[in-house]
């Protein structure tokens, strides 16, 4: 029933002839007949000998492999995805599918009596997890009531008579918690600015971790050497102009109107990676294309990892994920094209104050160059992340932590000499405090 409603797949006959030389030798089947993208599930009993269940799995893994061929003929389909669920135990097939063949091939064991089900063969597909798999699984022995065949095909009925597209893909409708979560923390350390940063308190954004280029470096080098430190590139991403509401209410509001998109297409930690990398490709290259310019002496804002989470999005289904459906990702990249055309209008125009446009450049290129690398869920049509992208992502997140923590370590009030040598920006607007404002990566 899940498959016929929320991936679009429709009941197969026996007797059709689409089926080819698989006709016959299921129990029950579903399948995608039309479109770029050829799909079959098929449910079979494997023998009871482990050992002719193992070759019988051999042979249809093989018989998948020449349907999917011919449905690439047939159907002009771009890929074809074939999944056989062996309801009892299989022993671990010798079939190996072609690594970057149009046709692949996973296969799942399900034990009713042990309620186990394992992949025997990758399940390299936006179809079901095995996680999905084994939650029916728990449910069934449980006891909820297995829907009738006359109701799946009642199902697929009513969504062709109401006209709903037929789907490869489910919907992800999970709360996007990262992003909700990186929107209080801005909003959280920015009130913590407003406490803390006062005239008599002798604290500035330098203090709290504000990224310091190089030509502020050799002006504060002597007095502060942890004005150049590493933890800078990760802590300014958390800062914003506390005196500018606008600033921290912009950014907070470009998050949740792209980051909750990477999360659910992409997942929480790739989220997370991507803006930490992006932030902190952002100031590096506002650092090596402002060196020795005094005039560009503070930077802060989240926009540097905001405009690489939009150069990840703007690649979507181009090298990782190519079944992500074309339609979103077409709509996807002209939405992030008009977003970034309008970032770099308004930083160009002076529109949105002192703007950090180097900042913005190379969080975007970052966040492009990251889609290279980075799938998709696989539910959308892209894969599960290779242990050493997790590994990867997760290693810059630590060390993001750690940042986070030096940064906390360093804040205090500034001595006399720090606070007379701290370099400025120049103005955009009027402050009535005088103070002028810093760099922003808005």
């Amino acid at each position: 029933m899940e498959l016929v409603r929320r991936y679009g797949l429709r009941l197969a006959d026996q007797r059709d002839s689409r089926l080819g030389n698989l006709a016959g030798h299921y129990d029950l089947a579903v399948a995608a007949w039309t479109g770029s993208r050829a799909v079959l599930v098929a449910f079979y009993r494997p023998p009871a000998n482990p050992l002719g269940a193992s070759a019988d799995l051999d042979a249809r893994c093989r018989d998948a492999i020449a349907w999917g061929e011919e449905r690439l003929r047939i159907q002009r389909a771009q890929t074809c995805e074939v999944v056989l669920v062996a309801l009892g135990p299989v022993a671990k097939s010798s079939y190996k599918s072609p690594p970057k063949g149009l046709v692949r091939v996973g296969v799942v064991s399900i034990d009713m009596d042990s309620g186990r089900a394992e992949a025997v063969l990758p399940l390299l597909t936006a179809l079901p997890s095995l996680g999905d798999i084994r939650h029916h699984v728990r449910l069934f022995r449980a006891g909820a009531e297995a829907p009738t065949l006359a109701s799946i095909d009642l199902a697929a009925r009513e969504m062709l008579e109401t006209g709903s597209r037929q789907r490869a893909v489910p919907p992800l409708a999970k709360t996007p918690v990262v992003t909700y979560s990186l929107i209080g923390v801005f909003i959280a350390v920015f009130a913590l600015e407003k406490l803390l940063i006062k005239p008599t308190a002798g604290i500035g954004l330098l203090d709290l971790g504000a990224l310091v280029n190089a030509g502020g470096v050799r002006l504060l080098g002597h007095y502060d050497p942890s004005a150049g430190a590493w933890w800078r590139y990760v802590s300014s991403a958390f800062l914003h102009d506390d005196q500018s509401l606008a600033h921290v209410g912009l950014n907070s509001f470009a998050m949740w109107n792209v980051g909750r998109f990477v999360e659910i297409w992409y997942g929480r930690l790739v989220l997370l990676g991507t803006f930490l990398l992006a932030a902190v490709a952002g100031g590096i290259t506002w650092i090596v294309l402002t060196s020795g310019d005094s005039a560009f002496a503070i930077s802060v804002g989240a926009s540097g990892g905001v405009t690489g989470l939009m150069g990840l999005l703007l690649l979507v289904g181009r090298f990782q994920g190519r079944q992500f459906p074309k339609t979103s990702a077409t709509g996807v990249r002209q939405w992030i094209a008009i977003n970034a055309a309008l970032v770099l209008f308004a930083g160009i125009s002076g529109l949105g104050g002192v703007v950090n446009n180097y900042a913005h450049v190379g969080g975007f290129v970052a966040g492009m160059g990251l889609a290279l690398v980075l799938p998709p869920r696989p539910a959308i049509g892209g894969r599960d992340l290779r242990r050493v992208e997790t590994g990867a992502l997760a290693l810059v997140i630590a060390v993001a932590i750690v940042a986070l923590g030096f940064a906390g370590q360093h804040v205090g009030p500034r001595s006399a000499r720090r606070k007379r040598s701290q370099p400025t920006a120049p103005m955009s607007r009027p402050r009535p405090s005088g103070r002028k404002p810093p760099f922003t990566s808005l």
